[in-house]
């Protein structure tokens, strides 16, 4: 059995809340400059972050945790013993809207590179805009091979009726 100070539990929870500010500061980032890519979506609502037990080496494994409302209306129907009640309406039979809102508990694994965590806030969020620039880059480059693929299949088939029609 290892015996540990007061001093090491002090020294580790320093340590918990220094990381879990570096990943928060990362997620604001993300969330400003690169969210949704990656499949990587930081809410907008309020969240805490759960470190879990690292799934890849050189990354950071956690998962957000939050909390988001949903609205709607309900109706509220006649009672069978109500004098607005008619069996021809069946599901009319509709006395009014009530509004009403349910809280759903949400959580979202993530990783980080360890190595994005180590920039600091200036080059972190240099580090961000960058890869933004290189996905997009990809993107396009996807669409346009995409569109080339397309309009050479519109040629062939162009070409084809040409030929056929002559």
């Amino acid at each position: 059995m290892m015996l540990r100070s007061e001093g090491d539990f002090i020294l580790a929870s320093n340590f918990a809340q220094d990381l879990t500010n570096l990943v928060m500061q990362y997620l604001e980032l993300w969330k400003t400059h690169a969210n949704g890519r990656l499949c990587v979506t930081v809410p907008k609502e309020k969240y805490c972050v759960i470190f879990t037990k690292m799934k890849k080496e050189g990354f950071v494994s956690f998962k957000i945790i939050y909390t988001y409302t949903t609205y709607g209306d309900e109706p509220v129907y006649y009672d069978t013993d109500s004098d607005y009640f008619n069996e021809s309406w069946g599901a009319s039979n509709i006395s009014h809207y009530v509004s009403v809102s349910e809280d759903h508990l949400t959580e979202i694994h993530y990783s980080i590179p360890i190595r994005g965590l180590m920039l600091p806030p200036d080059k972190m969020e240099e580090s961000i805009k960058q890869f933004v620039i290189k996905d997009q880059a990809k993107i396009d480059e996807a669409n346009r091979q995409k569109r080339i693929t397309e309009l050479e299949k519109e040629l062939g088939i162009l070409k084809s009726n040409d030929s056929t029609t002559s």
